[in-house]
């Protein structure tokens, strides 16, 4: 027989499936809607299948199994419409397969006809079954089949996507004949509420990439695999494009205001604004920490935000991102940023400015006034004072020193807007008494630089200027001679003229070192030069990158003067522009490696061996090393935040200033390629846990001294790495005290890490400095309702025991009903209807015949989303006895026997999310008064010693869950049945 007419009556069942396979992963199955019809007879008869209000009847092949994957965590609903009969379910699948909600007027069924039967035995033994696990019939005929159910094997997957394009690919299993016919791929979208085929492509390859689509915009791809009785078909949605223009329209002392424009194609579902706060430090106190915080805001028309009640010195930079929703997929535009106000206190292009034997000064420029009170500097770590200037100069040092300076720019008294570091030195003192001594020939001299790092830098000429041209006769020469530090700076000349005949310098003993090419550099001094620039992030002396870059070419440099005679290590003094614009040239000191790297090696010493260098892409000219290999750079570029360090015949990418590399936390697989991170930042919101970490190196930037973490106060312990702090902790439920915050839509779970400084002592400016880090795990609501209830289905009825007198013992105890009967508690995890109603039970459990005075009183009642009740999501409906929910009513008189009843609505409750319900009650004796009246806008007073005696009876009972269905019309009588797996 055809389709019959629906029934005209209503009957509810509950259906119980075995677990038929090993579940992989929650992100490996697929659900699907899965549907055949053997020929195309059914077009004849106004056939038409509908998901969620969109035909499906044109994705189909008559004598092909047709499937399309539908969300999991979402209400879906179904209509199969055939000549005059018409059937509707509505059907909710669980992503943990433990769980499916089904709603309707037919019965579905869990075994195949035999007409079913015999078409799933026509599919290959390689071939897959969308709906092979859980499977639930709605329909089966002769010639069709209607049904829903899961695999963890569907062929066809989204390897990725963007604003434009859809990557597919499918199993190569079954495309692995050298002769494989072309695959067909489908891809439709929804237009008049019918999903209609906008194209029809052909491959021979087990992938193809879909391109020129609308961004968030929902289509169905399908592919019929050749060889395959099967279209399979996926749901998806496009990424949505960037949001344009944004702008910060306002900003005074109180308030920030910012606005941007929709994408370009108008499409999006909401906006995600992120607001960074960039506090770098509070009045140094730990009992105040200021966290550095992300705060999302989801925002809908007009795109538009504005923040009140600004804290004074607040810095804030914000980012906005398009989403799109779709069923259970959410998806996210990159991140256009505005920095908002977070660098008008910005220090600037700070720098020695001059310098001498015993001080150096220093200044910078700053963003805007506006903000700073003060500038704070810092010498090797130790204060130095404050000035309304920008600049500071420091004196009473030693010469030819290297010291690191900070600068602070404060708001207010200690708030620290930002701080810069840079590295300064002083200058050689120089040299005295120069003199000749014509006995043995001998210029002497007294250093004035009591320094291992002071070289004697010289100069020979005639005295008159002229070019030494030796040919015996007796000639008056001029000897300069100065000290330089390896910094480069250098003192005045000392200068000696002197009659020799063909003198000759011969350094001997530590105070003295011979001629070099430059007259600016030791000639244990040699060049290397390369056929490109340096990123502008390498260049600067302080930076990390500038250490990595140092540390490399040090490395690189060994190695190619490896197979030299002489043994020298090399050390990078600097690097400047070389003649050529386009070029590079980097200066290495050469140590002697055989005498443990404390002398110089001479360029004359080991220039021979450097001539006679073999290496490929190497040249030598007048003693100077060129490299001739290609810019690595421009074929291998490097991922987001890097820059790309060519080093002799490979490249490296190194993390940008104040990001590093967390590859190790959040690649599962070995990279050569960094991930580098801002602060070395890393969260993963995965299915089942959080883990998120931070770099030391940044912190240690921040704070100086030895570092003391916890985590949210210290319920679970912090993990370390040699770079790294980080954490991991479970989603549901949470022993480590991650916090949680609910809006409408989404979900959001927050670990903060605290960050001291341990043990520190003395005067210090920087003592208790202390950062508070927050990390945020945002969900759509959905997916942790789904979850939640999967995981939480268990009954909970919570007994509890108070003392009302040293000698008797009571225990309370609440039970719920569906009924005013109160015939029957429920014990099992119970869903109802937004226009049902709740019974409530809160009792006294004993068994004491001296306790008939005693009475029970309800003092506050509250719902929560878990078995906690201290969970800070809370909805009262009772406080201090007297309702506040305009659907409570009370069924007996609280407080006049040893039971209380009550009941409540639905409709006032959170839908789709397990509730629990939690009741704090007492207990009085003859004497007390412990009924309420809440006629007026009193509540009842008591004495402190009476709310003392009252407290020592009180206890908290709960029962759960419960979860309220989407609310519905009264007319919709639909049952309800589960489909459930032990």
């Amino acid at each position: 027989m055809p389709f019959r007419s629906t029934i005209p009556f209503l009957c509810s069942f509950l259906l119980l499936l075995p677990l038929s396979i090993s579940l992989g992963r929650c992100s490996d199955i697929s659900f699907s809607l899965c549907w055949f019809n053997t020929d195309s007879s059914l077009e004849s008869h106004n056939f038409n299948i509908t998901l969620n209000g969109t035909s499906l009847s044109y994705i189909r092949k008559p004598g092909k199994l047709t499937s399309v994957t539908v969300y999991p965590g979402v209400e879906n609903k179904l209509t199969v419409k055939y000549e005059r009969s018409y059937f509707a379910w509505i059907f909710t699948l669980n992503q943990n397969t433990k769980f499916t909600k089904v709603r309707g007027s037919v019965r579905p069924t869990v075994q195949p006809t035999s007409a079913t039967q015999s078409f799933l035995q026509m599919l290959s033994p390689s071939e897959v079954f969308a709906c092979e696990n859980t499977t639930l019939f709605f329909r089966q005929e002769k010639d069709f089949f209607l049904a829903i159910g899961h695999t963890s094997r569907l062929p066809l997957r989204l390897e990725s996507r963007s604003s434009s394009t859809l990557l597919l690919s499918w199993g190569h299993a079954l495309t692995s004949s050298a002769h494989a016919e072309a695959h067909s791929v489908g891809l439709y979208s929804s237009e008049l509420a019918s999903f209609s085929l906008q194209r029809l492509e052909t491959t021979t390859e087990p992938h193809y990439r879909l391109t020129a689509l609308d961004s968030c915009s929902v289509y169905v791809a399908c592919v019929e695999i050749s060889g395959t009785l099967s279209l399979t078909c996926l749901s998806t949605i496009t990424d949505p494009d960037l949001p344009r223009d944004l702008e910060m329209t306002s900003l005074n002392s109180s308030s920030l205001s910012v606005s941007w424009e929709c994408p370009l194609n108008g499409r999006y579902s909401t906006f995600l604004l992120t607001v960074y706060h960039h506090h770098l430090s509070p009045n140094p106190s730990p009992s105040s920490l200021t966290p550095l915080e992300e705060e999302r805001v989801w925002v809908q028309d007009p795109p538009q935000w504005t923040l009140s009640d600004l804290p004074p010195c607040a810095r804030l930079s914000f980012g906005v991102q398009t989403v799109c929703v779709s069923g259970a997929e959410t998806r996210y535009s990159p991140e256009i940023s505005h920095k908002g106000n977070s660098d008008q206190s910005n220090i600037l292009n700070l720098a020695q400015s001059s310098s001498g034997p015993d001080w150096y000064s220093v200044n910078w420029d700053v963003g805007s006034f506006s903000s700073v009170s003060r500038f704070r500097l810092f010498h090797d770590g130790e204060e130095q004072g404050s000035t309304l200037n920008t600049s500071f100069t420091v004196s009473g040092l030693q010469p030819c020193r290297k010291f690191w300076v900070t600068v602070e720019a404060l708001c207010g008294e200690e708030t620290v807007m930002d701080a810069q570091t840079v590295q300064v030195h002083t200058d050689p003192q120089g040299i005295s008494d120069l003199r000749f001594v014509p006995e043995n020939s001998t210029v002497v001299w007294t250093a004035g630089s009591a320094s291992s790092g002071v070289f004697f830098m010289f100069e020979l000429s005639r005295a008159d200027g002229g070019e030494i041209l030796w040919s015996g006769s007796v000639r008056f020469v001029s000897l300069s001679v100065w000290e330089q530090c390896e910094s480069l700076a250098s003192s005045h000349r000392s200068v000696l003229e002197f009659k020799s005949e063909s003198p000759s310098l011969q350094p001997r003993g530590r105070a003295a070192a011979p001629n070099v090419h430059k007259a600016q550099e030791p000639n244990n001094v040699i060049g290397l030069i390369v056929p490109w620039t340096l990123p502008e992030e390498v260049q600067n002396g302080t930076s990390d990158s500038w250490v990595q870059m140092t540390q490399i070419l040090q490395n690189r440099m060994d190695e190619l003067l490896r197979s030299m005679v002489t043994e020298v290590k090399v050390k990078l003094l600097k690097v400047e522009p070389a003649q050529n614009p386009e070029h590079t040239e980097f200066l290495f000191l050469t140590l002697n490696k055989s005498k443990g790297l404390q002398e110089p090696l001479w360029i004359q010493d080991y220039l021979p061996d450097l001539l006679l260098l073999k290496s490929n892409n190497v040249s030598i000219e007048n003693g100077v090393i060129h490299w001739t290999g290609p810019d690595l750079c421009l074929s291998s570029p490097c991922p987001k935040n890097s820059v790309c360090l060519n080093s002799l015949g490979s490249f490296s990418c190194l993390c940008r200033e104040g990001h590093y590399d967390v590859r190790a936390f959040v690649r599962t697989s070995g990279s050569a390629l960094p991930v580098c991170n801002d602060k070395g930042m890393f969260s993963r919101c995965l299915d089942k846990h959080l883990k998120g970490g931070i770099s030391k190196q940044y912190l240690s930037s921040r704070l100086k001294g030895a570092l003391k973490t916890s985590l949210n106060h210290g319920q679970c312990e912090v993990n370390e790495t040699q770079d790294f702090f980080y954490f991991k902790t479970p989603r549901e439920p949470n022993p480590c005290g991650t916090r949680r915050r609910v809006n409408e839509s989404h979900i959001e779970l927050q670990n903060f890490l605290t960050v001291t400084v341990a043990g520190e002592k003395g005067p210090r400016v920087d003592q208790g400095r202390s950062l508070r880090v927050l990390w945020k795990c945002v969900y759509p609501r959905h997916y942790l309702r789904t979850a939640l209830v999967g995981v939480d289905l268990e009954w909970l009825s919570s007994f509890s025991v108070v003392a009302f007198n040293t000698s008797l013992q009571l225990a309370l105890n609440m039970s719920l009903f569906g009924d005013s009967s109160y015939s029957s508690s429920f014990s099992d995890a119970v869903m109802l209807n937004p226009d049902d109603t709740l019974f409530f039970q809160v009792s006294l459990q004993t068994s004491n015949s001296f306790i008939h005075d005693v009475r029970l009183q309800v003092e506050s009642c509250w719902a929560t989303e878990s078995s906690d009740p201290q969970d800070q999501v809370q909805g009262m409906f009772l406080q201090d006895g007297c309702p506040v929910d305009d659907t409570f009513s009370w069924l007996s008189q609280n407080g006049a026997s040893q039971m209380s009843r009550f009941s409540i609505q639905m409709f006032h409750l959170p839908q789709s999310l397990p509730l629990y319900f939690h009741c704090r009650a007492s207990v009085c004796g003859t004497e007390e008064n412990c009924t309420q009246n809440c006629s007026s806008d009193q509540r009842m007073k008591r004495s402190v010693s009476d709310s003392e005696t009252l407290d020592s009876r009180a206890a908290v009972v709960s029962v759960g869950p419960l979860v309220v269905t989407k609310r519905r019309s009264s007319l919709d009588k639909t049952s309800y049945w589960a489909n459930t797996q032990p």
